[in-house]
C-alpha cells in the first residue's frame, strides 16, 4: 500500500471520500490548520498501491522527457495551491514522495514536513533523504513555510534536469560517494549560487534557480507564482514545436544544433543575459530635460501609432509581401502624410481635458472634463448629438484635421454614445477589456495631481482607471491604463533609473489588477525581452495580440525594454505583426518617448509628414506647464485663454 496525498489535486477527493480514514484524515488537518490561523503540515492518506506510480519508477519508462518533468512541476504547483487553500503545507517534497495517477497526473505523498520525516526515519539514509532537500533556513530550525516547499521542488526540477544530480554533485560519469553529498549539502546550506542544470535553458533555468534562490524573499512566494511562470514557458515550448512561431525546429539538429528548449546553448550560462547570468547590461539614457521627456512621450505616441495604422489589419503575410521581410520601416509611405489613428486623436482629447481642467479647478475632479472631451471627440467622428450645446470647449476640436475616422474602437463610439456620464469602477458601464482604455492613458502620467508642484504617483494610477472606467468595464482595462500612467510617470522623472526596467516594478491596487494578471504579464514581457535567442515575432506571439489591453500593454513593455536605447527598432517591432499594430506602437512609443525624450525620436524617424505633430508638441508643452507651475493668471496670455479659459461647464 502506497501513500496518496490529500488536496493534491481535484482527483484526490473523490479518491478519499471513498475510505473512513480519507475523510477522518482531510478534517484532522483542516482543522489542525484553520485552529492555528497559518498553513500547517499536511497528512497523508492511505490509497490502493495499483492506484500509483512512484516517480522513481515511472521516470524509467521510455520516453519520459522535459516535458514530463514541466508537467510534474505545474502539477505539483497545483498540488500546492489546493493545500494552501484549507490552511494545510506540505513540507516535504522530494522524489520519494512524487506519484504519478493512472491518467498521468503528478501529486504529492508523504506526510507533514521534512523535519518530521527526518526525525522519525529509522535509518541515516532515510534521515539523509529527507534532508536532502529541505531549505537552508528550515535545516538551521527556523520554520517550514510556502517558500520552502517551492524550494524544495525546485531541487526535484533541478536533479530532474541534471542527469539525476542534485547541486555542486559532481558531473557524470564520475561516481558520486558520501562524503561528495555531505560537501554538496554544505555549500548549498552556506547559500553558495547553483551552477545551472545540464538540460534546462535560460528561462526554464531561471525559474529553477528562482526557487531554489537561498534568501527565501528572492524566491517564488507562492506556487501560483511559480505555476505561472511554468505554464507561461510550455506554451511557448509548445507553440514553438507547433509550427506558430518564427522559432528553430527543437528537435531538428541542424537547424537548432540538436538542442531542445530544455538544454543549455553554448557556454552561456544563462541563455539571454549576454554571459554574465545578470541580465541585460545598464544602459545609460541621454541627458534630456524633463519637458523633452513630456514631449516625447505624446510626440513618441503618435509616432508609434502612425507607423502601425496602415497594418493594423494586416497579418504578417501580408505585411512583409507589402513592405519587404522587415515590415513596415519608415512614416512616408509613396509620398502621403503619416496619419494618427484614434489612439492619438483620444489622448489629445484626454489631454486637453487635463489641462482644461487645471484652469477650472472644481469639486467634481478632472473626470467630468474629460468625459466632455470624449464626447466631443465622438463629435468629431460625426456624431455630434452627445456634444454641449453651447458649443465644444476643448480647443483641438476646431481643427479639421482631428476631424477624420481612423477605426475608432466600438466599445469607445456606444460607451460615449449610449452612457449619459460615462461607467465608473463601483458601476462598470459594460465588461469590455478592448484596448482603447490604455492606448490613450499616458497623459495622466505627464500631470497627475490637482497640486501641480508635487504630483503623486498613486493618484496618476487613480486618474488612469478612472478614465478607462469611463468606456470600459473590466479591471483589467482599468489596471493597463494606471500601469502605464505609473510607468510614464517615472519615466519622465529626474530619478536615477539605470535601466528602463527599473520604472517596472509597478504595484497597482487590488481593483485594478485583482487576479495578479498585469503584474505577472509584465515580467514576462521584460523576461522575454531579456531573451537574445528569442525572436520579436516569438515573443509577442507568446504575449498575445495585442485587441485586449493588457495584452497589448505586454507587447509594448516588452519591445520598449528590449530597445530601450532604440526608439526606431523598438518602434518597429511593436507594430509588424498581425496584432494591434497601431495601439501596441503607440503605447511603445508613449513609455519609450518618455525615456529617451523628444530627441530621440526625431533622430530615429522623419517627422516633416507626421500628421498634427504641431498640436502634439503644443499639448506636451501646454501639460508640461501645468505640471511644472501654475497655469498663466487670466489676461497674462491671451492664447492660453483662448485655448483653456472658455466657460466652464456647469
Amino acid at each position: 500500500m502506497l501513500r496518496r496525498p490529500i488536496l493534491s489535486a481535484e482527483s484526490s477527493y473523490d479518491i478519499m471520500a471513498e475510505t473512513k480514514p480519507g475523510i477522518q484524515t482531510r478534517r484532522r488537518a483542516m482543522l489542525f490548520g484553520r485552529k492555528n490561523k497559518k498553513p500547517k503540515a499536511g497528512w497523508d492518506v492511505p490509497v490502493q498501491a495499483e492506484a500509483l506510480t512512484p516517480l522513481e519508477e515511472y521516470q524509467k519508462r521510455p520516453g519520459f522527457n522535459g516535458n514530463d518533468v514541466l508537467q510534474l512541476a505545474i502539477d505539483l504547483c497545483r498540488a500546492l495551491e489546493a493545500r494552501e487553500r484549507e490552511g494545510i503545507l506540505h513540507g516535504d517534497v522530494r522524489p520519494e514522495n512524487i506519484y504519478v495517477t493512472r491518467d498521468g497526473v503528478f501529486q504529492l505523498g508523504g506526510a507533514g514536513t521534512a523535519v518530521e520525516s527526518a526525525e522519525s526515519a529509522e535509518t541515516a539514509a532515510g534521515k539523509a533523504a529527507a534532508a536532502a532537500y529541505m531549505a537552508p533556513e528550515v535545516w538551521k530550525g527556523g520554520p517550514d513555510s510556502t517558500t520552502a516547499g517551492l524550494y524544495s521542488l525546485g531541487l526535484v526540477l533541478y536533479q530532474l534536469l541534471n542527469g539525476g544530480r542534485l547541486p555542486f554533485w559532481p558531473e557524470p560519469p564520475v561516481p558520486v560517494t558520501g562524503q561528495d553529498q555531505e560537501n554538496a549539502f554544505a555549500r548549498r546550506m552556506n547559500g553558495e549560487s547553483f551552477p545551472v542544470p545540464t538540460r534546462a535553458g535560460g528561462p526554464l533555468a531561471r525559474i529553477i534557480l528562482r526557487a531554489c534562490e537561498y534568501d527565501r524573499n528572492k524566491r517564488y512566494q507562492s506556487p501560483e507564482e511559480m505555476r505561472w511562470d511554468l505554464e507561461f514557458f510550455l506554451a511557448w515550448g509548445e507553440k514553438q514545436e507547433n509550427g506558430q512561431q518564427q522559432l528553430p525546429d527543437p528537435d531538428d539538429p541542424e537547424t537548432n544544433g540538436g538542442k531542445n528548449r530544455f538544454e543549455r546553448e553554448g557556454d552561456d550560462p544563462m541563455p539571454g543575459t549576454r554571459g554574465d547570468g545578470k541580465g541585460l547590461p545598464a544602459i545609460p539614457r541621454p541627458k534630456t530635460s524633463v519637458q523633452s521627456r513630456f514631449t516625447g512621450c505624446l510626440l513618441g505616441g503618435a509616432v508609434g501609432d502612425a507607423l502601425g495604422y496602415p497594418v493594423e489589419f494586416q497579418n504578417e503575410a501580408a505585411i512583409f509581401d507589402q513592405y519587404g521581410p522587415s515590415g513596415i520601416q519608415t512614416l512616408e509611405q509613396a509620398g502621403n502624410p503619416a496619419v494618427i489613428s484614434d489612439d492619438t486623436q483620444m489622448t489629445l482629447f484626454a489631454a486637453n481635458a487635463i489641462v482644461y481642467y487645471k484652469n477650472h479647478v472644481h469639486a467634481g475632479g478632472v473626470m467630468p472634463d474629460v468625459w466632455l472631451a470624449y464626447r466631443e471627440w465622438l463629435g468629431t467622428q460625426g456624431n455630434v448629438s452627445r456634444m454641449e450645446q453651447d458649443g465644444p470647449k476643448m480647443w483641438i476640436y476646431s481643427d479639421s484635421r482631428l476631424h477624420a475616422c481612423r477605426a475608432p474602437g466600438n466599445t469607445c463610439l456606444s460607451a460615449i454614445r449610449n452612457s449619459p456620464d460615462g461607467g465608473t469602477m463601483e458601476e462598470p458601464v459594460n465588461n469590455s477589456k478592448g484596448c482603447g482604455t490604455v492606448m490613450r492613458a499616458a497623459p495622466y502620467g505627464l500631470v497627475a495631481d490637482g497640486d501641480p508642484e508635487n504630483p503623486t504617483e498613486s493618484l496618476c494610477v487613480k486618474l488612469a482607471c478612472e478614465d478607462a472606467a469611463l468606456t470600459h468595464g473590466h479591471p483589467l482595462a482599468w489596471g493597463s491604463s494606471g500601469w502605464l500612467a505609473a510607468c510614464v510617470f517615472r519615466a519622465v522623472q529626474d530619478r536615477q533609473y539605470e535601466r528602463l526596467e527599473d520604472c517596472m516594478k509597478i504595484s497597482l491596487p487590488r481593483e485594478a489588477d485583482p487576479e495578479g494578471k498585469i503584474d505577472k504579464l509584465t515580467k514576462q514581457a521584460i523576461w522575454l525581452a531579456n531573451e537574445d535567442s528569442l525572436s520579436d515575432l516569438a515573443a509577442i506571439h507568446a504575449l498575445g495580440e495585442g485587441w485586449v489591453a493588457e495584452e497589448a500593454l505586454a507587447i509594448a513593455v516588452f519591445c520598449a525594454v528590449r530597445y530601450q536605447d532604440d526608439f526606431a527598432a523598438a518602434i518597429r517591432a511593436a507594430v509588424n505583426h498581425k496584432g494591434d499594430s497601431d495601439s501596441t506602437g503607440a503605447i511603445c512609443g508613449n513609455i519609450l518617448g518618455a525615456w529617451l525624450g523628444k530627441e530621440a525620436v526625431e533622430q530615429a524617424f522623419s517627422l516633416d509628414h507626421l500628421e498634427l505633430r504641431d498640436v502634439i508638441e503644443t499639448m506636451a508643452e501646454d501639460l508640461y506647464r501645468v505640471s511644472g507651475c501654475r497655469p498663466p493668471k487670466p489676461g497674462e496670455e491671451p492664447e492660453w485663454d483662448r485655448k483653456y479659459r472658455s466657460p466652464a461647464k456647469k
